[in-house]
């Protein structure tokens, strides 16, 4: 019995050292100050000056270019996590795409027979109606599109 009360005695002494030790070393939370936002950087301009005057043009007199051979029909709109999908659909000739046979990718492989691609450089600009009805651009993008068709 009098083995087992130094060996208590010395286990609490242990317990309380480290319990006082891991305290002092402990440190208040220190207050973290918000993060400042970014700075905004200005819209990076996707579409040529030349383009936006010819998408205003048309939305001004609401009349469309008929040297431009596209038709689009129907747009469809779907909701996803934080935003909007839109899928654009249109009509177009193939002869106004400007189909031609691909060019061999570099890689010994040559281009599939029978296949005609057009390469396409695909620019949207997004608008938005405010209270007073002026149309104010919200978003520009810009996009790469290949087509392929068979030849025959």
């Amino acid at each position: 019995m009098r083995a087992c009360k130094p060996a208590v005695a010395g286990l609490v002494a242990v317990f309380a050292l480290s319990l006082v030790a891991g305290l002092a070393h402990a440190t208040p939370p220190q207050k973290q100050e918000p993060a400042k936002p970014a700075p905004k950087q200005p819209a990076k301009e996707i579409l040529p000056k030349e383009i936006k005057a010819v998408i205003q043009e048309g939305l001004t007199t609401k009349q469309g270019r008929h040297d431009i051979p596209f038709t689009f029909f129907k747009t469809l709109t779907f909701p996803v996590g934080g935003g909007m999908h839109a899928v654009v659909l249109f009509k177009a000739k193939n002869a106004d795409l400007g189909y031609a046979a691909p060019v061999a990718n570099g890689k010994n492989q040559p281009p599939a027979a029978g296949l005609l691609e057009a390469h396409l450089a695909v620019a949207l600009q997004y608008f938005q109606v405010d209270a007073a009805g002026v149309q104010k651009v919200v978003r520009e993008a810009g996009f790469a599109a290949t087509l392929q068709t068979d030849s025959a």
